[in-house]
């Protein structure tokens, strides 16, 4: 079955719950569950030590996932445009003893000569919150290394829903 096809399927189930082919009557969250469908075919390719990007960190629930798949030796790029994205992330990572790195948006004195964020590349933690849009990865991420990158677009739940993924942004 493609994605396609399951995501359709999904569709016409839009706010019902369906059990053994009958409606229960029950609301189902259909966001929450293609979110859970992208993470499940997503970890089919995600193995330890692997480098992986959550390009949209929000309250870090899919960074938590990743860091646990790909453990100490692995790394996890977590990217969001908003402070209060990543201090939740950073909240919920520290919570799971997992260390963390932040690291602020780039200015030109923090690139090397290739353009590359440096001091990402010299850090030893397994998670590196990173205060960017995603459209920036390849100043932060080694190239050619990374197993997954996960896009959840939207806003950031329970903040200001004008600041959000932008298409021009996520279509580099």
């Amino acid at each position: 079955m493609t994605i396609e096809v399951v995501l359709i399927l999904l569709e016409r189930k839009r706010g019902k719950t369906m059990k053994n082919g009958r409606n229960t009557g029950e609301k189902i969250n259909l966001l929450t569950k293609t979110t859970e469908l992208a993470m499940n075919i997503t970890l089919d390719y995600v193995n330890q030590g692997d480098k992986v990007i959550d390009a949209t960190a929000g309250n870090g629930h899919d960074t938590l996932v990743f860091a646990r798949v790909v453990g100490d030796k692995g790394k996890v790029y977590a990217f969001d445009v908003q402070p209060q994205a990543l201090e939740n992330t950073g909240q919920l990572l520290l919570g799971n003893d997992f260390s963390i790195m932040h690291v602020g948006t780039a200015a030109e004195s923090d690139l090397d000569a290739d353009g590359k964020h440096t001091s990402v590349f010299e850090s030893d933690a397994t998670v590196h919150l990173i205060e960017d849009s995603h459209e920036h990865m390849s100043k932060y991420c080694p190239e050619g290394e990374i197993a997954a990158i996960m896009f959840n677009l939207g806003y950031l739940p329970l903040s200001d829903k004008s600041i959000s993924t932008s298409t021009v942004s996520t279509l580099i």
